[in-house]
């Protein structure tokens, strides 16, 4: 979690209304000044970096099941006339990949992924999971 203190991101300046007064005491209103410090700039680009490393940190078998994951997006997507970034995002589906998981309530927790995106598309990607796991069971060990 980032303090937001620490970094002095926002400054809140409040003009306009005097409340102790009740007097006008310019232009009214309230003025946001925002700050980005390079501490915070930092930490924002380490953020993307691990996220992005997250979908390159992939096995070969983990890839196989991202691939199929993102295919099942892509349909999903085209069907429901969405960009696929709006059904789940790369970095999803590749902690899908990762952890498998076997019913709904293991997609809890995964980047990317509330409580209206599982009840929307949790039980295809678990199908998806499922579906690959068996096809694997039946190849056997290569």
């Amino acid at each position: 979690m980032i303090d937001v203190d620490t970094f002095r991101i926002i400054s809140m300046l409040a003009s306009g209304y005097d409340p102790n007064t009740g007097k006008d005491i310019g232009q009214g209103g309230l003025q946001i000044d925002l700050k980005i410090s390079r501490a915070f700039t930092r930490v924002l680009t380490e953020m993307r970096r691990k996220r992005h490393k997250t979908v390159c940190e992939l096995t070969d078998e983990e890839r196989e099941l991202f691939a199929q994951l993102r295919e099942y997006r892509r349909r999903n997507a085209q069907e429901l006339d969405l960009q696929p970034y709006q059904i789940a995002h790369d970095v999803t589906l590749s902690e899908i990949a990762k952890l498998k998981p076997l019913s709904k309530e293991m997609l809890i927790g995964i980047y990317g992924l509330g409580q209206k995106r599982i009840d929307a598309y949790g039980e295809d990607f678990v199908s998806v999971v499922k579906g690959y796991l068996k096809s694997k069971e039946t190849a056997g060990p290569q």
